[in-house]
C-alpha cells in the first residue's frame, strides 16, 4: 500500500514538472528565466529520484518528509524568482500558474493523509514566502509605499494559502478519528462474534436488543 502511494505521488510530481517546463517555454517565469530553469532542473532530478524509489520499492521512510520539503522549497523559489532577477526592482510578480502549482502540491501532500506532512509543507511555504519578501524589502526600499503594497498583497495570499492548508489538516485529522473509531468498532464486533451468532452481533451493533443481563454462577466442563 505504501509503494502504491509512492508511485501515485511520483506521477503527480511528474505532472507538476511538465507544468514547469510549459511555463518556461511560454515565458511565465516571473522575469527570471535563470532561477526558473534551475528550479525546473532541480525539481526534475527530485522527481526522477522519487519515481525511481517508488518503482524500485526501496527507500527509507524519512524520504517522504524530505521530498515534501523539496516541494515546499521549489514553491518558495517559484514565488520569489523575480526577486533574484537583475536590477533593484521590487514588485508583485507572482504568477497565477505558480500559485496554482502551490495548491496542487498542497493537495498532493494532503493525499498522503498525514497531518504533520501538511504542516511541514505549509509551514515552509508560508514562512519562506513572507521572509524573503521582508528581507528583500528591507534591503532595497523599505520606506517606499510600493513595498508595503506588495507585502500587503502577498500577505493576504499567504493567509489564504495557510487557511487552505489548515482546512486540509483538519480534514485529515477528522479522517484519522473516523478511522480509529471504525477500527475500534470492528475490534468490538470481532470480540462479540466469539460468543454470539452473527445475527445477534448485528442486532447488538444496531442497538435493537435489550438484554436482561444477569450474573450467574456456572460450571464449565471441557471435554477432549
Amino acid at each position: 500500500r505504501r509503494w502504491r502511494r509512492e508511485v501515485r505521488s511520483a506521477w503527480l510530481r511528474l505532472a507538476v514538472f511538465a507544468i514547469l517546463i510549459v511555463n518556461v517555454l511560454m515565458g511565465e517565469h516571473g522575469g527570471s528565466l535563470f532561477v526558473h530553469a534551475n528550479v525546473v532542473v532541480g525539481y526534475g532530478l527530485a522527481t526522477a529520484l522519487a519515481l525511481g524509489f517508488a518503482l524500485g520499492r526501496r527507500g527509507p521512510v524519512w524520504l517522504i518528509a524530505a521530498f515534501t520539503a523539496v516541494d515546499a522549497l521549489a514553491v518558495v523559489a517559484l514565488f520569489h524568482e523575480h526577486l533574484f532577477a537583475a536590477g533593484d526592482a521590487f514588485g508583485h510578480a507572482l504568477t497565477t500558474t505558480n500559485l496554482a502549482i502551490a495548491f496542487v502540491l498542497l493537495n498532493h501532500v494532503a493525499l498522503r493523509l498525514r497531518p504533520l506532512l501538511v504542516l511541514l509543507y505549509a509551514g515552509i511555504v508560508v514562512v519562506g514566502w513572507l521572509s524573503l519578501l521582508v528581507a528583500k524589502s528591507a534591503a532595497s526600499r523599505w520606506q517606499d509605499a510600493e513595498s508595503f503594497k506588495v507585502l500587503e498583497a502577498d500577505s493576504a495570499l499567504a493567509v489564504a494559502f495557510g487557511f487552505a492548508a489548515f482546512v486540509a489538516f483538519l480534514l485529515i485529522r477528522d479522517h484519522d478519528s473516523l478511522l480509529r473509531s471504525a477500527l475500534k468498532s470492528e475490534r468490538r464486533r470481532l470480540g462479540l462474534s466469539r460468543f454470539f451468532s452473527p445475527d445477534v452481533v448485528s442486532e447488538l451493533e444496531r442497538g435493537r436488543v435489550a438484554l436482561d443481563l444477569q450474573r450467574r454462577v456456572a460450571s464449565v466442563m471441557f471435554v477432549d
